[in-house]
């Protein structure tokens, strides 16, 4: 999927409209959002990122590379390396 239909779910599931998304990313001029949901262009890096914690998501979901919104944080990882090790250890 296209990032300008995410940013539009997005805005939606969280009943931002836009002006509000703009206030939030402290941008001055709406029509930059206007752009982006229309396609003409996508956000450089900064703002993927600031856009990313704001919706608690990560950049590849912004851009499509993944369905999954669900960020995988270090807290996350760590039992799942435990419980690895303990099966390899298990299974020597």
């Amino acid at each position: 999927m296209e990032f300008r239909f995410i940013l539009k779910d997005l805005l939606d599931e969280n009943n931002l409209t836009i002006n509000e998304f703009a206030n939030k990313m402290k941008i001055k001029n709406s029509s930059i959002v206007y752009g982006w949901l229309k396609g003409d262009y996508i956000p450089k890096l900064d703002k993927l990122n600031e856009i990313a914690n704001l919706f608690n998501c990560s950049i590849d979901y912004l851009l499509g590379r993944t369905e999954n919104i669900d960020i995988v944080s270090p807290k996350s990882i760590k039992p799942l390396c435990e419980n690895l090790t303990k099966i390899l250890a298990d299974k020597k």
